[in-house]
């Protein structure tokens, strides 16, 4: 039987499993609710395959900080063009050669151009060389 002081939590849980379409999070939030529902730590691991330590700092999370301890705190990869890339092109623009191994490491998508093939990437590095100081 569950104690009255969780049932409050769980119903919480809950609806913040209803909510979520991140798997990951309902998969936080899952653990916990199953802890306060009186489930060992070895049946919560075994049902949804997750670490004894996971379901434990997820617990520790939920306790100290509620639903946004649950939350993903991942903000994603900031984009623009790498080190390597802007110290390349830096590099071009000072001394006006091009190196081969720049335009094979830096990816279409880190210069900021969404459809840019390898041809596009020698011009733009040749118009780079143009307009170097």
């Amino acid at each position: 039987m569950i104690n009255q002081h969780l049932q409050a939590p769980i119903a919480e849980l809950q609806e913040f499993i209803d909510c979520r379409p991140d798997a990951r999070e309902v998969r936080k939030a899952l653990a916990v609710k199953l802890v306060y529902q009186g489930y060992l730590y070895e049946e919560i691991q075994t049902i949804l395959d997750v670490s004894l330590g996971s379901i434990t700092r997820w617990k520790h999370a939920y306790e100290q900080y509620g639903i946004d301890g649950l939350r993903l705190n991942h903000k994603g990869r900031k984009r623009g063009a790498s080190q390597f890339c802007k110290k390349g092109i830096k590099y071009t623009k000072t001394t006006g050669f091009i190196g081969f191994n720049l335009v094979g490491k830096c990816k279409r998508k880190s210069l900021g151009v969404p459809n840019l093939y390898f041809g596009q990437v020698y011009y733009l590095l040749y118009l780079l060389y143009l307009t170097r100081p």
